[in-house]
């Protein structure tokens, strides 16, 4: 384990210069060792730097863009192939060429996967905490590459790592910084002469996660619902109290996206209103993850409720992620979490459940809707869902077998001829370039159900492939909806 030599600056900075090979953690898995574990944080969290890089300055070009959404698909099956490495290697030369070019250093510092032992560190705990450092592929560079990591908190320190260090496989112990953190969270970010990039967060707590959920499980079991909207809110802060760990899953991005030491003190304002016989999410504006329960299943959603609610019944709007997503996607990427913006301007509420669910079975979609009755006051005669993917698949059968509380629905880059007389109006947008649900075949589904007397419409977008359209499409399709104003 390296050693540091400490000197106070305006930041905590962590220089580490890289003289060696960064391919040979691959050319040991392919000599026999495992190859580097990649997680769904991992994943994530270069999809959400390539979203953020893409939609904050939009190319303009139409052979650019084409070329753009071409290598992302491939990404896509790559990663539906299992080809974790080879899906992040995409994305990431994608998210360089857009900020500055693929530079040996920029590519080297998104390659980079960094974590902290604990992941949560208490700090009346005796755990000497230590940064760890791997790559999570070969960036395909063999030239020596400098990249300086900083590590910005709520103190000054200057941190020095022996030049020889290697970038890949290191261990820096950070015991020397305890007297000096303070409960929050710290950003590790990698810089190079190009631009600043996150790599990992730590979070630092003055209680220890565990005992705190622990208890509020306790004080969670001794309340009594008196009414079915008490009774529904009493379960979804008990889901919301089990995200506090002290080791939040990297499988689960309401874990690791999540500021615990915000959800803590959120949790105990729930609890303690829970506990004045009141509901703590009734006509709660803002963002937030929450649960709904359906029989004995307990589906996880994303809420956002603009100040609007709070005042006058407002229209509702389902989104459905797509294959291999979860209930974040929509609020984190398509656009960079777009749909919160547009919602926004429309005056609507927007959930985001677990697609997965709401396929499963119908009746989830009238327990979301019940559940978000107690809540809110929607406006019933202006219920709205749209897909991507799997979503939109998922979306045309609600717009079919729930066309009755259905008014309007769009379908992005998938959709699925339903087996019914009657559908809600629906709108599909096929990606013209779409590497994984074809437009072709989107149009002849569409015809198929105008054939059969359905009312859907099909546009297509030029120059885009099968994900990144989902942001560019999302104003068309909101705009479209709201076209109507009530179910019939």
């Amino acid at each position: 384990m390296a050693n540091f030599v400490f000197q106070f600056t305006a930041a905590i900075a962590i220089t580490l210069i890289a003289n060696c090979a960064l391919g040979a953690e691959t050319a040991e898995a392919e000599g026999g060792t495992p190859a580097p574990r990649i997680t769904r944080a991992d994943l994530g969290r270069s999809y959400l730097r390539l979203e953020q890089v893409y939609f904050s300055n939009l190319p303009d070009e139409a052979e650019h863009i084409a070329g753009i959404n071409k290598v992302f698909d491939k990404s896509t099956l790559a990663f539906f192939g299992g080809n974790f490495a080879g899906t992040l290697r995409v994305i990431d030369q994608l998210s360089a060429e857009l900020l500055a070019g693929p530079s040996p250093e920029l590519l080297a510092a998104m390659a980079l996967h960094a974590d902290f032992d604990p992941p949560v560190l208490t700090l009346d705990s005796d755990r000497k905490p230590q940064l760890n450092l791997r790559m999570l592929y070969d960036p395909e560079t063999r030239s020596a590459t400098s990249v300086r990591l900083t590590m910005q908190g709520l103190f000054n320190a200057s941190l020095d790592i022996n030049a020889e260090n290697r970038l890949s496989n290191s261990s820096f112990d950070l015991s020397t910084l305890r007297d000096r953190l303070q409960p929050g969270i710290y950003e590790l970010k990698a810089n190079t002469k190009e631009c600043e990039i996150v790599v990992a967060r730590w979070i630092v707590v003055d209680r220890s996660l565990d005992e705190i959920r622990q208890d509020n499980e306790e004080r969670l079991a001794k309340l009594h619902a008196s009414t079915p909207a008490i009774e529904a809110a009493i379960a979804a802060c008990k889901d919301r109290n089990e995200l506090l760990t002290n080791s939040p899953s990297t499988e689960k991005s309401a874990q690791f996206n999540t500021d615990l030491n915000a959800l803590a003190s959120d949790v105990a304002i729930e609890i303690g209103t829970l506990e004045k016989g009141a509901d703590p999410y009734r006509l709660r504006a803002g963002d937030y993850w929450r649960t709904v329960r359906s029989g004995d299943r307990s589906i996880p959603l994303r809420v956002f409720a603009p100040d609007k609610c709070q005042e006058v019944a407002c229209p509702l709007i389902v989104a459905l992620h797509g294959a291999g997503a979860d209930e974040n996607m929509f609020f984190q990427g398509y656009g960079a979490g777009r749909i919160k913006q547009l919602a926004e301007q429309h005056g609507a509420i927007v959930v985001t459940p677990s697609t997965y669910a709401m396929a499963s079975n119908g009746d989830h979609f009238d327990a979301l809707l019940t559940a978000l009755a107690h809540d809110y006051d929607i406006d019933s005669r202006r219920v709205y869902v749209l897909g991507h993917s799997m979503g939109g698949g998922v979306a045309a059968n609600l717009a079919a077998t729930k066309s009755n509380q259905i008014a309007r629905a769009c379908c992005l880059a998938g959709y699925r001829v339903p087996k019914s007389e009657k559908m809600s109006p629906t709108l599909i947008i096929a990606a013209e370039l779409d590497g994984v649900v074809a437009a072709a075949g989107l149009e002849k589904s569409a015809q198929k159900s105008v054939d059969i007397g359905l009312p859907v419409e099909l546009r297509v977008m030029p120059n885009y492939g099968h994900t990144l359209m989902v942001g560019v499409a999302l104003p068309e399709a909101i705009d479209w909806l709201f076209q109507s104003d009530a179910t019939p």
